[in-house]
């Protein structure tokens, strides 16, 4: 499967070392960001498997987590600035994140603080509150007390696509090369409130080819070369 040898150039530098800390949520970006015009010729699908990998990765890499998507209500904003720009490098898109979606995670992290301050300890108490403040953000409860406990976020992005098909005595081959990476962001809250940190921008460039009419088998399915 093309994907799988495409891949492991991003496989081999996802890994972020966060062992260290205390269990905790990683929150990240539910979708592909195809941040150029060669990245934007990717199919739906094949974006999907790429996401489908990089998460199983990082999950194996670093059990210690909990993972949950961000809901689509707090990244509605990047969506759309993002997507009124040409191109996007992976900094930008991390730099953009910040300016967009970390605000709403902020004020989430923040609620932690405010529940504190307010003496709300019992279940009865908690719950009346995180769905009240559910409510005014716009996300549903589970969502906000998931995100309320990330310590770490990531956005995927791909920055270039490009497709080729070799013929060669009636056999076509299909080759492609994948440049892109992950921004990396640590989500901290003291008694000054909330904020995302940037950790790291981590880039790679993947290649691999396939024999285009040929199946293989990825995940216990088959599937197609190209």
């Amino acid at each position: 499967m093309w994907i799988l040898a495409v891949l492991s150039g991003f496989l081999a530098v996802q890994g972020y070392a966060v062992e260290r800390y205390e269990r905790k949520t990683v929150s990240y970006v539910n979708f592909i960001w195809k941040a150029t015009p060669s990245a934007r010729e990717m199919t739906d699908e094949q974006a999907e498997m790429l996401l489908e990998t990089l998460k199983k990765h990082i999950i194996d890499e670093m059990p210690r987590f909990d993972y949950e998507p961000l809901p689509g209500e707090l990244t509605e904003k990047f969506v759309q600035r993002a997507g009124a720009q040409d191109s996007l490098s992976v900094e930008g898109a991390g730099k953009l994140l910040s300016e967009t979606v970390a605000p709403a995670i902020v004020r989430i992290l923040d609620l932690k603080k405010e529940m504190k301050a307010r003496g709300l300890v019992s279940e009865e108490e908690r719950r009346s509150f995180v769905v009240q403040k559910a409510k005014e953000l716009g996300i549903t409860a589970e969502h906000l007390e998931k995100v309320m406990n990330s310590a770490y976020l990531f956005l995927p992005v791909v920055t270039h696509y490009e497709r080729k098909v070799k013929e060669e005595k009636g056999e076509k081959t299909v080759s492609y090369s994948l440049k892109g990476g992950l921004a990396w962001f640590h989500l901290e809250v003291d008694e000054r409130g909330g904020w995302m940190v940037p950790l790291k921008v981590v880039e790679a460039h993947g290649v691999g080819q396939a024999e285009q009419d040929s199946t293989y088998r990825w995940r216990g399915k088959k599937v197609k070369g190209d």
